[in-house]
C-alpha cells in the first residue's frame, strides 16, 4: 500500500517511515549499566505497531527487559520513543568523550 499526502498545490508527496536511534542516556551504579536509547521516526508517517525483538552489548548480560518482543506502540512522524534496558556493566570498558579507551 502507498502512501502518499496531498499538497496545497494538488500534487502528491510520498509518505514514509525512517527509523533510527538517537544518542542514548546512560548510566552506570552497582554493576548495572542503564541505557535509554530513543527511537526516532524522521519519516513523514506515522510508523505502526513498533516492537524490539531483541538487543545485546557486546559480552554484557542483559537484565532487563526480561522478556521480548518490547512493545514501543505508534510513533508518528518527527516523533521519539525510548527503549530502557539494563545490563550487567562489570567487565566492559568506559569511555569518556575525548578520553583514550
Amino acid at each position: 500500500m502507498a502512501l502518499a499526502q496531498e499538497r496545497d498545490d494538488g500534487s502528491f508527496a510520498p509518505r514514509f517511515v525512517d527509523l533510527g536511534a538517537d544518542e542514548p542516556g546512560l548510566d552506570e551504579e552497582q554493576d548495572t549499566l542503564f541505557i535509554a536509547l530513543p527511537i526516532i521516526n524522521k519519516g513523514t508517517a506515522t510508523a505502526s505497531n513498533i516492537q524490539v525483538r531483541s538487543i545485546k552489548l557486546a559480552s554484557a548480560t542483559r537484565i532487563t527487559p526480561g522478556a521480548f518482543p518490547v512493545t514501543l506502540g505508534d510513533i508518528a512522524a518527527s516523533q521519539r520513543a525510548v527503549l530502557d534496558a539494563s545490563f550487567t556493566s562489570n567487565g566492559l570498558a568506559w569511555c569518556r568523550t575525548n578520553s583514550t579507551c
